[in-house]
């Protein structure tokens, strides 16, 4: 499974912390969590990149601002995150 895009809200704690990762094997694949990781990961399946890529604005745009994307650094890539 390839991951695409990973963000994360920019905040700690197990109240505050929000992820969301959009993933594709053969369908596109949104997961999110709300809280730490100890937090249950929900996840919602989409036929094409724009549907899971809309998807995941949506979740972003509800999660209030201070979204970061940090796909790079979850692949092993760069080490800071803009």
């Amino acid at each position: 499974m390839e991951l695409v895009r990973r963000l994360w809200n920019g905040r700690w704690g197990r109240l505050a912390r929000a992820d969301i990762w959009v993933k594709h094997d053969e369908t596109w694949i949104v997961e999110w969590r709300k809280g730490d990781g100890d937090a249950p990961v929900r996840a919602r399946r989409f036929a094409t990149r724009d549907l899971a890529l809309a998807w995941a604005d949506r979740l972003m745009r509800s999660g209030g601002d201070g979204w970061k994307d940090i796909t790079d650094i979850s692949r092993g890539g760069a080490s800071t995150v803009d």
